[in-house]
């Protein structure tokens, strides 16, 4: 388990009521040692805190470029789906008794339900993808707060 910043100022702390018993000497080396490690636990604390704030960006530029391709994705399903849809209207409003035109527009019917249906899949797969990489976006921010908290 890490040992937080809290750890090392609380011992030094307690160090320091000892730093009046010390040698001049020894109480400028305490002293100094102090300083260079503090300077030490910042830099570290800034560090974390500048990749917490690239990850975030980052996640949130690959968050937004997934989503404006699933909008963008979705528009086009839209329309095509409206044609399909159009499609399929004009076939049953044409339907005739003649048995050969009817078996042709039924397959026809049925080629343009079942290309529907796998956009639909598409569709979904997608949007579950954009929530396991939401998740993960969250996942690695946490992981970063986490460790700037320790």
């Amino acid at each position: 388990m890490p040992i937080s910043r809290d750890y090392y100022a609380s011992s030094f702390d307690a160090l320091n009521t000892t730093v009046d018993s010390l040698s001049p000497e020894a109480a400028a080396v305490f002293t100094e040692a102090r300083a260079q490690l503090n300077q030490w636990i910042d830099a570290k604390f800034s560090e974390l805190a500048r990749q917490a704030d690239a990850d975030v960006k980052e996640s949130q530029k690959d968050l937004e470029a997934l989503r404006a391709d699933l909008v963008a994705e979705q528009e086009e399903s839209r329309k095509r789906m409206s044609r399909v849809v159009k499609d399929l209207k004009n076939a049953v409003s044409g339907l005739s008794s003649n048995d050969q035109q009817l078996k042709t527009q039924a397959k026809e019917a049925l080629k343009a339900a079942q290309e529907v249906k796998a956009e639909l899949e598409a569709r979904e797969a997608k949007w579950h993808a954009l929530g396991k990489k939401a998740v993960e976006a969250v996942a690695k921010t946490a992981e970063t707060v986490v460790k700037l908290a320790i």
